[in-house]
């Protein structure tokens, strides 16, 4: 790795890195104010009964409203917090490979002296460094938050840690795909096109999979069938395998990145 190359990607990746933090602090501060209504009020409870169980599976409303670990598992790691992590693999992966590529191809890195293997591990330990700041920052500001604006509720910040632990590694293997993609495709709008349409689709299986037990085989490529809340808050999930597996897959696709970037064929 190139420190000094490191340093200056992380500033210059430093504005937009801002913007998804600030997003997930606000969005959990938002969360907390709104606890102590949401968990007194019977309607919204009756709504989540009166829902077929498969949708609720399907969208993540598992669990009772009226406690804090749960409430925070449907409204923040069910929903927003995992369309901000999918944004941020995309348009990272882009913004540190494909775009310097295409705008200034060969000439990017024929001006500098670090080898093409370097400057790519570079851009991704860039990557790595985002993603564990916006993973470290979000448990943070859920202890905090917990302790500062709802100290009379119970909240289990060791499945807190846990379930952020899970996602971490999630979206690190996904980070690694779109990386694949983004030093596989020679532009940028292409890099975009199939790295959205992989993670989305994705996504989409794993909601539609949970409509129906009859699609239960699509759980074999859906990269999503790994997050469990619910297991780890029953201490049921094999959290460390399943890390240790997706920290070795997102390592082996970095290792391949680099070596078919290295060898790729660049334009003037």
């Amino acid at each position: 790795m190139n420190f000094a190359l490191y340093k200056a990607s992380l500033k210059a990746h430093s504005k937009g890195l801002s913007l998804y933090l600030s997003s997930i602090i606000i969005y959990m501060i938002g969360l907390f104010l709104v606890f102590p209504s949401v968990s007194k009020s019977s309607g919204i409870s009756d709504l989540m009964k009166s829902l077929p169980p498969g949708l609720m599976k399907s969208l993540g409303i598992e669990g009772n409203m009226a406690n804090l670990n749960d409430y925070l598992n449907i409204n923040f790691f069910n929903s927003l917090f995992l369309y901000i992590l999918m944004a941020y693999c995309i348009m990272t992966t882009i913004k540190l490979v494909t775009r310097p590529l295409d705008r200034t191809s060969l000439v990017y890195y024929l001006s500098s002296p670090v080898s093409k293997s370097k400057v790519l591990f570079t851009q991704f330990m860039v990557f790595f460094t985002g993603l564990l700041l916006i993973s470290l920052v979000t448990v943070l500001s859920g202890i905090l938050g917990a302790k500062l604006l709802l100290g009379k509720h119970t909240f289990d910040v060791k499945v807190f840690s846990l379930i952020n632990l899970n996602i971490f590694f999630i979206f690190l293997l996904i980070g690694a795909i779109c990386f694949f993609f983004a030093t596989v495709a020679n532009t940028e709008s292409l890099a975009m096109s199939v790295s959205a349409g992989v993670v989305i689709g994705d996504y989409a299986i794993d909601i539609t999979k949970k409509l129906s037990t009859e699609l239960d085989w699509l759980r074999y490529v859906d990269i999503f069938e790994l997050y469990q809340p619910e297991k780890i808050t029953k201490g049921t999930f094999p959290l460390f395998s399943t890390s240790l597996l997706l920290l070795i897959v997102s390592g082996i696709l970095c290792l391949v990145s680099i070596w078919i970037f290295k060898n790729k064929d660049l334009n003037l």
